[in-house]
């Protein structure tokens, strides 16, 4: 289910910055989507599964110091365009939570690149992230090799 720009203007979300990942394609990109007054951030990645893995992938650092960079201002949901399903019950639950705490995550590029792991892993991943965030957990992701 794919939500639409006038959904989440309608819920007081706007788009704040396109984040694109190679300097010389369009995809994969994501959208940052910004509720300032809740302080809460959506990340929405468009095609981000979608490159092949023998072909150059994009920086995974990049894409973790970005979503950190968000985590300091912002309480955030990251979504796959195709796949934003639980976006109104999320954003119930993240309204429902009066504290959070800062947290930390090792991540592996080689076992959480959406390149390398495919739609179906990333999105069970993407999930894992939000509910880790609805239970009031800030996350801090720490890349390791």
């Amino acid at each position: 289910m794919e939500i639409s720009s006038k959904v989440l203007a309608e819920q007081g979300y706007g788009l704040m910055e396109t984040i694109v990942y190679y300097e010389n394609r369009p995809h994969p990109f994501s959208e940052l989507w910004v509720n300032a007054s809740e302080k809460v951030a959506l990340i929405i990645d468009h095609g981000i599964c979608e490159q092949p893995v023998c072909g150059a992938t994009w920086s995974y650092q990049g894409y973790v110091r970005k979503q950190n960079e968000i985590s300091e201002g912002y309480r955030w949901l990251r979504y796959e365009a195709k796949d934003m399903g639980s976006l109104r019950d999320d954003l119930e639950g993240l309204q429902a939570i009066n504290q959070f705490q800062r947290v930390e995550r090792r991540v592996d590029p080689r076992k959480s690149h959406p390149q390398i792991i495919g739609r179906v892993t990333y999105r069970v991943q993407l999930a894992e992230s939000r509910k880790e965030m609805l239970q009031g957990n800030w996350v801090r992701f720490i890349v390791s090799l």
